[in-house]
Formats: C-alpha cells, sequence, structure tokens
C-alpha cells in the first residue's frame, strides 16, 4: 500500500511539472492567454504578501504589478532550476529590497527600528 501511495505522488509530481513546463513553454512564446492565467493564479498570493511587507496598499498594488512586469520580461530567461512559483517569489523578493521596503521576511511594521 505504501510503494502505491508513493508511486502516486511521483506520479502527481510529474504530471504538475509537465504542466507546469507546458505553461513556461506558452508564456516564453508569448501567450497571452498563458499570462493571463499566471496572472489569476499569482496575483492574490503575491499582492498579500506584499501587503503585509509595505505599509501603503496602494504601493503593495504597485509593487505587484512592477512583479508581473519582471515575470513578463524575464520569462525567456527563466530556465526551471526552481519551480515557477519559487521563481516569481524570488522576483518579489528582489523587488522589496530595491524598492526600500527590506527584502523578504523583514518588515518595518513587524520590527522596532531599534531591532533592525
Amino acid at each position: 500500500m505504501q510503494a502505491d501511495l508513493t508511486m502516486g505522488n511521483i506520479a502527481s509530481a510529474l504530471t504538475l511539472q509537465s504542466e507546469e513546463a507546458a505553461l513556461i513553454a506558452e508564456l516564453q512564446a508569448g501567450s497571452e492567454e498563458a499570462f493571463a492565467w499566471l496572472i489569476t493564479r499569482f496575483h492574490q498570493p503575491i499582492y498579500s504578501l506584499l501587503a503585509r511587507t509595505v505599509p501603503d496598499r496602494a504601493d503593495a498594488a504597485d509593487l505587484t504589478q512592477e512583479v508581473f512586469v519582471k515575470v513578463f520580461r524575464g520569462v525567456g530567461n527563466f530556465h526551471g532550476e526552481s519551480s515557477l512559483r519559487t521563481w516569481i517569489t524570488g522576483l518579489r523578493c528582489a523587488r522589496l529590497r530595491t524598492s526600500g521596503a527590506g527584502g523578504c521576511g523583514t518588515s518595518s511594521r513587524r520590527f522596532p527600528s531599534s531591532r533592525r
């Protein structure tokens, strides 16, 4: 029974990897439909993480949009060393650092200035 569960998990992971590879190929080919799906799938999680880090909601929305611009412009350089989700999260972290809001896992609202 345990072997069946393991094989099922492997099959499921392989299916997800092949679906992600197909999505990446479509994104790299410039598919607007694939990009729209990507935004639908990842917009809320990215915005939510930014909104917890950046005090102003409008700034969080702007940063979210900038992350997706970076995804659109940079997807041709994505080679699959990580999952698409991990890559997008890395872009979010980089955007936070360049905005002056800190990096991932830091927030001016969470830590008093004496601990920064």
